[in-house]
Formats: C-alpha cells, structure tokens, sequence
C-alpha cells in the first residue's frame, strides 16, 4: 500500500470519498468494467442510475436549481475515488459538462424542463464542441449556428464526443454571426460515427445537417460558460487520473513484493525501489496541483485558467510516465491485455489526452502566463 497522502478535509469530503470508494469496490471490479468499456455504449445505463441516486450528479449544481451546492473541492475528491476503478459511466462528460451547460446558462425554461432528468439520470446528454485534434477554448469552435426563430440550425461536425453513443441528447457549441452559442440538440437529429478510444470507450463524430437547436446559452454568454466548462473539465479529468495513478502505482508495488528473481523479490532490488519513489513524487505533485486548482475555483480566482492548463500539463505528462513505468516494473506481463493493470493503463492514457495533451496545455498555460511573450 501507498503512504496516505496528507490532506487536511472536512468530515462530509471524507465521508464522500468512502461512500465512492463503496461503491466502486463492486461496480468497479475489474471484469464488470473490462465488459462494460467494450460494449456499444462503453457504460451501463443501470449502474449510471445508480450513480445519480447516490446524488454524485446534483454534487455542484446549486440549491435553487435542485442540486446540492456543493464545492468543486469536493467535487475533485469524488473524481480521485472514482478514477481509482477506472469507471466508464461518463461522470465527467454528462455529470459536469453537460449539466453545467445547462444550470449555467441562460435558458431558464429548457433548464427546468431538461435538468431534472439530468440529475436523475433518466437522460444522458454530453457536449460536443470540438472540432479537431488541436481544439483547446471557445476560440477553436467551427461549428456553425443560424437563427431560427427563439432557436437555430446547427450545421457541422463535432469530433472526439464523448457517451455519444445512446446520449438522449447533445449539448452543441456552433458559431453564430453575432458570437458562440450553445443548443439543445436531441439525438435523433444528429447522425453518429464511432470509434474506440485508447480505453476502448467510444467517441463520437456527430454530424449536424441543418439540425434544429434550443438556445442554452446565447452569444453573451455561450463563450465565457464554454470556457469556464472546459476548465473546470481539465481539472476533473485531472482528479480522476490521480485516482487511476494511485492504483496503478498500489497494483505496480503489490507485484513487485510477490515477483521475484534471482531468489528475491523485486521490490527489494534498489533500482526499482528508486523507479517507484520517482512514480510516487509524479503522483504526490499532480495530487497538489488538483487541490490548487480546484481551490481556485472555489475562490472564483482569475488566474484559474491559467492553473487549468498547468494542472493538466503536469497530470497528462505524470499519467503518461506512471503508466510506461508501471508496465517496465511489471516485466513483459505488463504489455498483456489480460493483467488488470491494463485496464488502468488505458484509462491513464485516454485522460492524457482529453481536453488537451500535456504539450497542448503547457504551450496554452505559457501563453497565458507570459501573454507578452518570453523576452529572449
């Protein structure tokens, strides 16, 4: 086992992390989640149900709105348990990305006809914003929005959509002439082509062929709630892959006291003892970057997109180097499909990349540090 980590939190944030580290102690058993990623959908709909009765959806939505009102403090420490099971339920996706679109934005009638189901989990409705491969803020939308009538056409394509596949509905950012927008677009309107992740979750590429859209957020809104989103993404994406970090490393350390060689075990050999402490350092740093970050959030600070894109830049790169070493430690076993590890290995590398890849967010966070430039 790992040393715990040091965390000063209130009794409610530890009580939240058992109640998650309960539930995935079953749902996320290794076989269930290998079963569910390969399916059409990569999630089951029940378990999904089950998450939203547990309140994890409502978590950051506020009071008025039906939700709890909680912190995304506490919302970070939800994702580190949940990334510990590597679960493909789309928390991230539906429960903060979706969802936000709508509790944030300015459509108070389709919020109160649409959010409820949301949270309840009778429907499922995820973002789709991007593009292409190199598409980071609100700037880099290149779908295409006309009015029509209180609502729009949407025109265009949407790339790397996550829970596409059996979503009720899309959240849909799109160009308009006067500014970015966001429409409710139901799935029927949409046609879909998928394919697997690194992890095996399908993503989504959406067409939209002149397809009807309700205004959630309008052209003085839409790109600020866009942003705010994305960033908020980043850092929860984050928090998972520091919960699926901490079990690859706990998975990786428990091999290395069992295998042996040369009549020891390998964990005793201190080359590999100095390799897993250089793993743990890249665990402990992406952790308190995390807790920076959504600290940030909480505060409504200016500088959190700035701390998004460092906080992404450094988890993508930790999860990136724990999970090549993980797989060195484990010897040629760990390249085979059947060691659980694998499981956590691909989620590692599929939250890499989601939402901007290491470089993409180090050159963004760069940018916004240094936005005159780096004297020579």
């Amino acid at each position: 086992m790992l040393p715990p980590p040091v965390l000063v939190e209130p009794d409610d944030r530890k009580l939240l992390r058992q109640s998650v580290a309960d539930f995935v102690a079953d749902a996320g058993e290794p076989s269930k989640v290998r079963e569910r990623r390969k399916s059409e959908t990569g999630y089951d709909r029940a378990i999904w149900r089950e998450i939203a009765g547990l309140g994890w959806l409502q978590l950051a939505v506020p009071e008025a709105q039906g939700g709890l009102g909680m912190s995304f403090a506490d919302l970070a420490a939800l994702h580190e348990e949940y990334g510990k099971a590597a679960m493909p339920e789309p928390l991230i996706a539906v429960g903060l990305l979706a969802t936000g679109a709508l509790s944030g934005g300015d459509n108070a009638a389709l919020r109160d006809a649409e959010l409820p189901a949301l949270l309840s989990g009778e429907k499922i409705a995820t973002l789709a914003w991007q593009s292409g491969v190199h598409a980071l803020v609100s700037n880099d939308v290149m779908i295409e929005a006309v009015s029509d009538g209180d609502g729009y056409r949407i025109s265009g394509t949407a790339e790397f959509v996550p829970a596409a596949s059996g979503a009720d509905a899309f959240v849909v950012a799109a160009r308009h002439r006067d500014g970015l927008v966001l429409a409710w677009v139901e799935a029927s309107a949409a046609s879909i082509e998928t394919r697997r992740n690194a992890d095996y979750a399908p993503l989504g590429t959406m067409t939209f062929d002149n397809a009807a859209g309700v205004q959630v957020a309008g052209p003085e809104s839409a790109a600020a709630l866009l942003d705010q989103l994305l960033d908020k993404g980043r850092v929860a994406v984050c928090a998972e892959a520091v919960g699926v970090m901490h079990q690859t490393l706990v998975t990786t350390l428990d091999y290395m006291r069992t295998r042996e060689q040369f009549g020891r075990a390998i964990g005793s050999f201190q080359a590999l003892q100095h390799r897993a402490v250089n793993l743990y350092i890249q665990l402990e740093l992406s952790r308190s970057i995390v807790m920076k970050a959504a600290a940030a959030i909480d505060a409504g600070l200016p500088e959190v997109p700035r701390l998004a894109a460092q906080c992404k830049a450094r988890c993508a790169e930790a999860s990136v180097q724990v999970a090549g070493q993980s797989v060195h430690l484990h010897g040629t076993i760990g390249f085979t499909e059947e060691l659980d590890l694998s499981i956590l290995i691909r989620r590692g590398h599929a939250l890499s990349a989601w939402l901007g890849n290491g470089e993409a967010n180090l050159r963004r966070y760069t940018q916004l540090r240094w936005p005159e430039g780096i004297a020579a």
